[in-house]
């Protein structure tokens, strides 16, 4: 088993195709903020986006590339926010309260 899965993108110099990925991560981020599984499909993503079911592939180079970018972003989500309440924690109360 990998260490760590490689997420690939199709790369771009121009502009306009830096914004078409911005916004198919955007909506994909605003669809998994919905908290419904049913909801994620390549269909309503490209929905979502604006973008046709072509481009999301060419720009994402294969679907699965988004839902381990969304896995990715969701700990890194979770490790700063665990990290900001343990740096906040006031070191003078118990160790239980942190826990608890």
């Amino acid at each position: 088993m990998p260490d760590r899965i490689k997420i690939e993108f199709a790369q771009s110099k121009q502009d306009r195709s830096k914004q078409t990925l911005d916004d198919i991560l955007e909506a994909a981020s605003n669809l998994i903020e919905q908290a419904d599984p049913d909801l994620f499909t390549s269909r309503i993503l490209a929905a979502e986006s604006g973008y046709s079911l072509g481009t999301l592939n060419k720009r994402l180079i294969s679907i699965e590339n988004i839902f381990i970018w969304l896995i990715e972003q969701g700990q890194k989500k979770h490790i700063k926010t665990a990290t900001r309440i343990i740096e906040d924690f006031d070191p003078a109360l118990p160790l239980q309260v942190l826990v608890f």
